[in-house]
């Protein structure tokens, strides 16, 4: 494959912008850059979906989405994380996820660092900040690491970088300057301090170039201060689980695929897209070993859900993913402000049935003949479950 050649998504919401770019190679298709610190998740999918109608796009077409892993702001990783992920399996393309602080080292050029070590700093709130030092080979202009991302106190970075000739840059220099009362030897670029999307499709294609297989990205956690992976977009069990909960109609054809595999009477990619243009339809994806193994698909309306279907891959059964998926559904519901969970289940569906009872679902009606299964009417019941 001409990695030159391929086209990019690059996504990044992990600090104070929401940044979109569509790159051929190193050739620029189309970018949108906005400084806001807040309303990523509203801002986000619109300009992905005009910069790809304004080309000519399908997400089909594209070899690879890139998005910053942080560190960053909880709410803004989440948002970037879970559209590149739910992009990603929808158009089944890899998913590459790229270091902000690598990102905004990028930002610096060879000529520019002319030798010295490069210092992203990003403010972590708390009296820290998170950093990393780079530099560029001495034989070529590839940026490498020369350190592990860290946080660190202000004082004690601005302490360690006193005597240091480095270019340092990012919103967290501002702060390390006001903790010390000499001049230091380090040298602040005026550069933003927000990643560039451009960069991390860039990046994105060097590390797809490096790797032969490839894992969905994690946010990038340091110490205490990172938040561990959003509740609302990914969850870890024991088994190496993952869910993912996605509001848009791009994972329509993976659900209708899944669905394929589970029903024999399967609901169309039409009838998904449909649902997911819905105001409070919530589609959930569980993964094992990034590969999905069942789905579900939540319509909520005010303090109240319904579970519109759900299911498991038939090689997958009997091996308690369904309650994995169904506890963490109702967690997720529960966070979103659901205080009652609602759905119908045919009175032959034992192991459905038996999956809702164990979850604390109780019967509260019945419609009478409300299935028709292989020439057979059924009865559906009702069930509810107070969170």
């Amino acid at each position: 494959m001409n990695l030159k050649a391929m086209k990019i998504l690059a996504i990044d919401t992990a600090l104070n912008a929401c940044s979109v770019a569509l790159m051929d190679g190193e050739r620029e298709i189309a970018y949108s850059h906005e400084t806001r610190s807040r309303g990523h998740a509203e801002k986000l999918l619109p300009v992905i979906r005009e910069l790809m109608q304004q080309n000519d796009l399908a997400f089909e077409e594209l070899d690879a989405i890139g998005v910053t892993i942080g560190p960053g702001t909880f709410t803004g990783l989440r948002i970037g994380l879970s559209a590149a992920r739910a992009i990603s399996l929808a158009a089944q393309l890899p998913c590459i996820g790229v270091s902000t602080l690598e990102c905004l080292a990028a930002s610096v050029s060879c000529v520019e660092a002319n030798g010295a070590d490069i210092v992203p700093i990003i403010d972590a709130r708390r009296n820290e900040v998170y950093h990393q030092s780079f530099c560029y080979s001495q034989d070529s202009e590839m940026l490498r690491a020369i350190s592990e991302p860290m946080a660190s106190s202000i004082k004690g970075i601005a302490s360690q970088l006193k005597n240091d000739k480095a270019i340092v840059l990012g919103n967290g220099v501002s702060l390390i300057e006001h903790a010390t009362d000499t001049k230091s030897n380090w040298t602040e670029l005026e550069k933003s301090p927000d990643p560039d999307s451009r960069i991390v499709a860039r990046l994105a294609l060097r590390k797809l170039d490096e790797v032969l297989t490839y894992h969905h990205p994690l946010p990038c956690i340091l110490g205490h201060l990172m938040p561990s992976c959003p509740a609302v977009w990914i969850r870890k069990a024991k088994m190496s689980l993952s869910h993912q909960f996605i509001s848009t109609p791009e994972i329509a054809k993976l659900l209708a695929e899944l669905h394929k595999s589970c029903f024999s009477e399967p609901w169309s990619e039409t009838a998904f897209e449909k649902l997911l243009l819905l105001n409070g339809t919530i589609a959930q994806v569980t993964l094992s070993n990034d590969q999905p193994v069942g789905f579900a698909l939540y319509q909520k309306t005010l303090d109240e859900a319904e579970i519109l279907t759900l299911g498991i891959l038939p090689l997958q059964r009997n091996q308690n993913f369904g309650s994995h998926l169904l506890r963490a559904g109702l967690e997720h519901l529960k966070e979103q402000g659901v205080a009652k969970v609602l759905l119908e289940v045919s009175t032959d569906n034992l192991s459905a049935q038996r999956l809702y009872q164990k979850a604390g679902f109780r019967e509260i009606g019945k419609r009478a003949g409300y299935y028709q299964i292989g020439g057979e009417n059924f009865d559906a019941l009702i069930l509810e479950h107070v969170l």
